[in-house]
């Protein structure tokens, strides 16, 4: 029973500072009209030291407003609790209920005080025909209960909803710190939080990481820098002396109020491992097959020269297809080390001031009898206004070689057009062909390495490789590549790059 007691005491130990808090100015009020109304005494005097019937008067009336404020924050509670239309309705008229019965209680207390105080009339007089010195004070001290009603109501409302939105802020805070402690502790990666130099938190992966014990971490010295702008890559030691690799990230923190640092540590060791592979195995690609296919294409020259003796046509036909058919198989093998290179980033550029027509005009001519050859009409629009360019020559050649060699492949009939203006500080080369064009779904995989374009079902489709390289060696250079078709109308294909101010 006490326990119950001490518990309810406790939810409503904030009745006892708000009774107060409100009891000491209705005593100042009740002492203030004893000394005007009443006329009894002084102010202080009244206040101080009230005769016993104004004393039991004051405390009853106080002691009745305790209770009204109790059952007005069991109300306020119940209604926090329920939230339904019926709990809120029963809750204001219990409410209004409680409240006009205290009024009517001070009333009849007032009442009664006046006749004990003054010897003259009845309780029922006085409670139904006051004078109207009386009655004037009563409304006043009625409007001034209300107000303190409607202040404790309101008072209850905001601490109540104050300790509501409390408890659910920190039991959402709660859950957020199960929830990144559960996010850190199953993350992949190592995660330290160092303060001063010095590890004050890690998690699971970064003790399997370096082989550490659970706790061997905590409080000591972090060996490695940090930086928290950028992504670094650096090596360290595990504690049984295994040199890895590592990716490493910092991001400024405040950890127990204090600022820290939180490194986010990733073993790539594997990852190198494999890329030192792969560039070994292009490092071998390049010497058994590269050297091969140009010995073959030397001898095939000597022997086309004659420098092997004599050759009847028929000899000279087979060669020159033979020499054909083997400049493709090194064109195929020089185009897959590059994207190979270009998804390993190992492929670099080398940018120099170009004179964009000369350029073009270059990659034009090597296309020049090919054009000549299927009959293709070849257009040329504002090449002559081209400025100079920050560029990659080799590579700037690739893609434009890449482009027109598509649109002559691609193309029986009709023309190509060559065309380029200047768009502020940018500058745009489109190159538009009659030809196949390609569907939509084969625009959307165009300039991937694991697409290959197939608009006609004959020997001129390749590995797919010649437009992501190209659009990979604008990306590199600050550029692009965009292209757009229409099946068996044509494509068009639209490189933008930067001007030289």
């Amino acid at each position: 029973m006490s326990g119950q007691y001490n518990s309810w005491l406790k939810k409503r130990i904030d009745i006892v500072w708000i009774g107060t808090v409100l009891g000491l100015a209705y005593w100042i009020w009740q002492s203030f009209r004893d000394a005007v109304v009443l006329q009894k005494a002084t102010f202080l005097h009244c206040l101080l030291f009230p005769d016993v019937m104004s004393l039991a008067a004051r405390l009853l009336v106080i002691s009745a407003f305790l209770l009204f404020c109790i059952h007005a924050k069991y109300i306020q509670e119940k209604l926090l609790e329920e939230r339904s239309g019926m709990g809120r309705s029963a809750g204001f008229w219990s409410f209004l209920a409680s409240a006009v019965g205290f009024i009517m209680l001070y009333w009849i207390i007032d009442s009664f005080q006046d006749i004990i105080s003054q010897a003259k009339g009845d309780l029922l007089e006085r409670v139904l025909s006051p004078g109207i010195t009386v009655l004037l004070s009563r409304l006043m001290s009625v409007f001034f209960i209300i107000v303190l009603i409607f202040l404790t109501l309101y008072l209850f409302y905001i601490r109540k909803k104050a300790d509501h939105a409390l408890r659910s802020a920190h039991e959402d805070l709660e859950k957020s710190r199960e929830n990144l402690y559960k996010i850190v502790s199953n993350a992949v990666d190592a995660i330290f939080v160092i303060e001063n130099g010095k590890v004050v938190f890690v998690n699971p992966a970064a003790e399997s990481l370096f082989r550490m014990p659970p706790g061997q971490f905590s409080g000591k010295p972090f060996n490695y820098a940090i930086s928290t702008d950028r992504m670094q890559e650096f090596e360290i030691v595990d504690s049984a002396g295994e040199t890895l690799t590592v990716e490493a990230y910092g991001v400024d923190i405040t950890w127990e109020g204090r600022r820290a640092i939180l490194a986010s540590l990733r073993d790539v060791t594997e990852r190198k491992q494999i890329e030192q592979q792969r560039q070994h195995f292009l490092s071998l690609i390049s010497h058994r097959l590269k050297s091969p296919v140009v010995g073959i294409m030397e001898a095939l020259d000597n022997m086309l020269e004659g420098l092997t003796g004599s050759l009847n046509d028929k000899q000279r036909e087979y060669l020159l297809v033979m020499r054909e058919s083997v400049s493709n198989k090194y064109s195929l093998i020089n185009h897959l080390l590059t994207a190979l290179r270009l998804e390993t980033g190992g492929e670099t550029v080398q940018a120099e001031p170009l004179l964009l027509p000369d350029l073009l005009e270059k990659v034009i001519a090597r296309h020049a009898d090919d054009i000549q050859k299927k009959g293709l009409e070849l257009k040329r629009t504002g090449l002559k206004q081209l400025t100079r360019v920050t560029a990659d020559r080799c590579k700037l050649e690739t893609v434009f070689d890449q482009l027109i060699h598509n649109a002559v492949k691609f193309t029986d009939e009709g023309s190509i057009t060559i065309e380029a203006h200047q768009d502020g500080q940018n500058i745009n080369v489109v190159i538009t062909d009659t030809g196949t064009g390609m569907s939509d779904a084969d625009l959307k995989t165009l300039f991937t390495i694991r697409k290959t374009v197939h608009t006609i079902p004959d020997a001129r489709v390749g590995l797919g490789f010649g437009l992501y390289i190209a659009k990979q060696f604008m990306l590199l250079q600050g550029g692009d590549i965009q292209a757009t078709a229409v099946l068996n109308q044509g494509s068009r294909f639209s490189v933008t790059m930067k001007s030289v101010v």
